[in-house]
């Protein structure tokens, strides 16, 4: 559904989503846990909608409060991962270590999202998997023994493998080349150590002992600093805004968006568990993004904003995300009257003063839609976004809380209420 998105002055408060990453982490964990545990303050986006629904399909009762995992497996499942590249990850290795035949499967995009390491990875461990028409067939039981990655794409490969080696009875050991994106390979491991399961790692390899994972009584997820970093953004680009309750002390990669923030010149306050990001004249900077690539596109905008050659370094890897982000973000800022192009490997964006307004084609990718608003807000004239509706994948009430800053927004009078509220 369209968006028109308005200049205008980002200013006020708001509390990020939960993190979607660490959610499910928990969903996997619980599932194979001994035990109901109960998560607070699970975000209802698609993302982990999709986690439950694969874990209730091998035979898991959530009931909005409370995970319970089976008390024996369903043996042939169907999983419908949605559009979600985790779950699908997650969930390959999850079938393969309990043993049974299981179609693993998704939407859009998904089946055609990179899992060629990680599927001879598991091959390698005595799995089958086969592509089908609508999915991955999986059968047999994975073995315990040593093996080895390719994570040059994604560390989702190393966190599956490593939530289901323990189920394999004996000591595990993965050597992990090409590892990028290191602190959610943190995040499982801290998953895994409060359910009960220890891991050693040792810079790029890691062993895993077996175990059973614990029951939990209680898990919560910490608040998202992916879904933060869009409105924090905002505020650098076109005010003040503050995201309250958010986790200082988090292992996601996408914390570091404070950091690159007051690099470009924002004026960024952390006190206790909020964040307030204040604008100041931007300034470009280089961002690698090998450990996290989620904020290419909102880094990209802050660019546009900046005076000099901002550099998006290591980005080769966005081909392979909800849309391929080396085009839609260079489309994005070009579409808006700013200069951005990919060459040498990273994506440059020249500052020209600003963004004046166009339009944008989110490619069905959220976080394509969220910088888009972001960019809007600093524009000459309005921005209209293709789709508004695909921020639910990780940030359901993306457009609330970006109305609540100051946004200004304008909808369909038939809008799904999904999309925020008008502001004009």
């Amino acid at each position: 559904m369209q968006i028109i998105v308005y200049p205008s002055s980002l200013s006020g408060e708001f509390s990020p989503p939960s993190s979607k990453s660490y959610a499910q982490r928990i969903i996997v964990a619980a599932l194979l846990s001994h035990g109901p545990t109960e998560i607070r303050d699970l975000p209802l986006c698609k993302d982990v909608s999709a986690a439950i629904n694969c874990a209730t399909a091998l035979g898991g009762r959530w009931d909005g409060r409370t995970f319970y995992p089976p008390e024996k497996f369903v043996r042939k499942a169907v999983l419908d991962c949605g559009e979600s590249g985790t779950t699908l990850r997650f969930f390959l290795c999850v079938a393969a270590a309990i043993g049974g035949d299981y179609v693993v499967t998704g939407a859009n995009r998904l089946m055609s999202r990179p899992t060629e390491s990680l599927i001879n990875t598991l091959k390698s461990g005595g799995v089958s998997v086969v592509k089908e028409q609508y999915g991955y067939r999986v059968t047999g039981k994975l073995l315990p023994g040593e093996y080895e990655i390719d994570c040059s794409e994604t560390s989702q490969f190393l966190s599956g493998l490593m939530f289901v080696l323990p189920l394999t009875g004996g000591i595990c050991s993965v050597k992990a080349t090409g590892l990028v994106s290191a602190p959610y390979v943190a995040m499982t491991e801290r998953v895994m150590r409060d359910f009960g399961i220890e891991s050693r790692n040792d810079g790029d390899a890691f062993t895993v002992y077996p175990g059973a994972y614990f029951k939990l009584d209680g898990a919560t997820v910490e608040t998202d600093w992916s879904g933060a970093a869009f409105l924090l953004a905002g505020g650098a680009v076109s005010g003040k805004v503050t995201a309250l309750n958010a986790c200082l002390q988090s292992l996601q990669g996408d914390r570091k968006i404070t950091e690159l923030l007051r690099l470009a010149g924002a004026e960024v306050t952390e006190c206790a568990s909020c964040v307030t990001v204040k604008r100041k004249p931007l300034r470009a900077i280089e961002t690698d993004c090998s450990d996290m690539p989620d904020l290419a596109p909102i880094m990209a905008v802050v660019g546009a904003y900046s005076d000099g050659v901002t550099r998006i370094k290591n980005v080769a890897r966005l081909k392979n995300k909800e849309s391929d982000r080396i085009v839609s973000v260079t489309e994005m800022i070009n579409s808006l009257g700013g200069y951005a192009e990919f060459s040498g490997g990273d994506i440059i964006i020249r500052g020209l003063g600003g963004l004046t307004g166009g339009k944008v084609r989110t490619f069905g990718d959220h976080r394509i839609a969220m910088a888009a608003a972001i960019a809007a807000s600093g524009a000459d004239s309005p921005v209209i976004i293709d789709d508004c509706d695909c921020v639910k994948k990780s940030y359901v009430d993306f457009w609330r809380d970006y109305v609540s800053c100051g946004g200004i927004i304008s909808l369909p009078e038939k809008a799904d209420s999904g999309c925020g509220r008008n502001g004009n």
